[in-house]
C-alpha cells in the first residue's frame, strides 16, 4: 500500500509540475477522457465538501484537502478541455450524478464504500493525468 501512495505522490507532483505547459491536442481521445474524468472528480469532491459536517473535529484540515482537490481537478481539466464552458457544465453534472449516486447508496447504507470508491477513481485520475502529461512532453522533446 505504502508504494502505491509514493507512485501516486510521485506522479501528482509531476501533474502539477508540468501541466501549466502542456496546451490542449484537439483530437486527442484520450484527453478529453481524462477532461471528463476530472470534471466528475471536481464535482465529487465539491458534493463532498459540501457535505461535511461542521461539529466534525477534523473539519478545517477536510475542508482544506477537499478544497485543493477541486481546485487540483478544476485546473486539470480546464487545462485538458477545449471548451471551458462545457467543463464546467460537465462539473455540475458530475456533482449531479454523485448526489444520485449518494442517494441510491443511503437506501443500502452503501454510502461509504461509494465514497471510497470515487475517491480511489479520482486519484487514478490524476496519475493516468501525470502519466499522459509525461508522454506529451516527452514526445515534444523528440
Amino acid at each position: 500500500m505504502g508504494i502505491i501512495v509514493i507512485v501516486i505522490a510521485v506522479a501528482h507532483f509531476a501533474l502539477m509540475r508540468y501541466a501549466e505547459t502542456y496546451s490542449f491536442a484537439p483530437g486527442d481521445p484520450e484527453q478529453a477522457q481524462l477532461a471528463a474524468e476530472h470534471a466528475e472528480c471536481a464535482g465529487y469532491y465539491t458534493v463532498v465538501l459540501v457535505s461535511l459536517k461542521k461539529d466534525n473535529p477534523e473539519y478545517a484540515q477536510l475542508e482544506k484537502q477537499y478544497t485543493k482537490e477541486i481546485k487540483h481537478h478544476v485546473r486539470m481539466g480546464r487545462n485538458f478541455s477545449p471548451d471551458k464552458t462545457q467543463f464546467d457544465e460537465q462539473v455540475v453534472k458530475g456533482a449531479s450524478q454523485f448526489i444520485d449516486a449518494g442517494v441510491n447508496a443511503a437506501k443500502t447504507e452503501k454510502v461509504p464504500e461509494l465514497v471510497d470508491k470515487k475517491g480511489l477513481q479520482c486519484l487514478r485520475t490524476a496519475s493516468r493525468s501525470a502519466d499522459f502529461v509525461m508522454r506529451k512532453l516527452e514526445e515534444r522533446n523528440r
